[in-house]
């Protein structure tokens, strides 16, 4: 039996922990012991026969470069003020990767408390988001917005009732053009709305006759409206949910929504520039370099090998040199003895396959290690940019 194991029993002592350590409200809090918390998904640490410290791991799918892929989200990373300091929460980090590789799932996402503790554990930021915070009136003051009014579509609330499979296919349409996502299924969707209403949130659709082809979901805090989640296609389906909620409400102080970074919705809003912030988002790490690299699909013209040297100090199964042989789409990876191409740590090559950065930026920070002129496949070639985009937190 692991020492790490969690049982049924300690359900109470693990929610102990949450509310000591989370500022989240009870109604949340319940919702995700009762829906989301699972003892068989918990890793945890005693003194003295009692947890002092804690995570878990929540199963998602990611689509990223052609491949659907099993990442293990880390949560509820606690522990108590009183055992801090001690190396806990790092041997548990370890510890899930090592359970994470044996249950065959290839990454692990978490949204962190602080980027550079988790750094140090081969997680690196994978997505950035534009945040952007305008008040109620400079929206409806926006020239640009004004242009765009005379057609746009009809807006509604969402009802309790909304079903979930009109807003899934919103969300499958408006993502695809993405990479790095989280697949949704009917279960996860609907799921996604219930937890949005225990914290009390509220949400707009855009209707394209029958179909939805936008939403915004919403909630609000003093007299701060925060989207946490905005899905559309068309700038003018998202101006018009943002023109709605400005009607709505007036009297408060700033709309808060983020977009892809790569989104023009700013250039349409007055003092645009001024209220746009670039957010890094997410964390990303590899639990299984080989299993990755055979997972996702290539340029089916390229053919030929590279051969990376991998670093990573956490999970010694990834260290090592990696022959990347491509043909029609798909690799073969093996380790071998031959020199590499390139040298890099594990979270660099989880922001090459990211897109989060590329061979040139890679060179100027000194993050890797080029073989001069080598002759194999280039980098650019076997990852060539995406635009990486993901909603969820945890």
């Amino acid at each position: 039996m692991s020492d790490y194991i969690t049982t049924k029993d300690d359900n109470p002592r693990i929610r102990e922990i949450w509310d000591v350590c989370f500022d989240d409200t009870k109604e949340f809090s319940d919702w995700f012991f009762d829906n989301r918390y699972c003892e068989k998904q918990t890793l945890s640490l005693r003194e003295n026969g009692k947890i002092v410290s804690n995570l878990q791991m929540i199963p998602y799918k990611i689509n990223l470069r052609g491949a659907i892929l099993d990442s293990w989200f880390i949560v509820g990373a606690a522990t108590l003020p009183e055992a801090r300091k001690k190396g806990y929460m790092a041997t548990l980090l370890l510890e899930s990767y090592r359970v994470m590789r044996d249950a065959g799932v290839t990454l692990s996402h978490l949204y962190p408390f602080q980027y550079d503790f988790y750094r140090q554990y081969g997680y690196d930021i994978c997505s950035k988001r534009l945040l952007q915070r305008l008040s109620p009136s400079d929206i409806l003051k926006s020239q640009g917005v004004n242009q765009t009014l005379e057609n746009s579509k009809p807006v509604m609330t969402i009802k309790n009732n909304a079903d979930a499979s009109d807003l899934l296919g919103c969300y499958n349409d408006c993502l695809s053009k993405y990479d790095g996502y989280v697949k949704r299924d009917i279960h996860s969707m609907q799921r996604r709305l219930n937890e949005h209403k225990i914290e009390g949130g509220h949400g707009l659709i855009v209707m394209n006759g029958d179909k939805v082809c936008a939403y915004m979901l919403y909630a609000i805090s003093e007299k701060k409206i925060i989207s946490a989640e905005v899905v559309y296609n068309n700038q003018l389906d998202i101006i018009a949910m943002l023109v709605e909620l400005a009607k709505r409400f007036i009297d408060y102080d700033t709309i808060e929504f983020s977009t892809p970074v790569e989104d023009e919705v700013t250039s349409f809003l007055k003092d645009g520039r001024q209220r746009a912030f670039l957010e890094p988002f997410d964390m990303l790490r590899i639990i299984d370099v080989c299993r990755l690299l055979e997972s996702l699909s290539y340029d089916r013209s390229l053919s030929g090998e590279i051969v990376l040297c991998i670093q990573d100090d956490c999970a010694k199964w990834n260290d090592g040199n990696f022959a990347i042989a491509l043909q029609n789409g798909k690799a073969c990876v093996e380790k071998t003895k031959k020199d590499y191409d390139v040298k890099m740590g594990v979270s660099e090559l989880m922001q090459v396959i990211t897109s989060m950065i590329d061979s040139r930026r890679l060179k100027d920070a000194n993050r890797a290690s080029f073989k001069q002129n080598y002759d194999n496949l280039q980098l650019d070639q076997v990852f060539p940019a995406i635009k990486s985009y993901i909603y969820e937190m945890y």
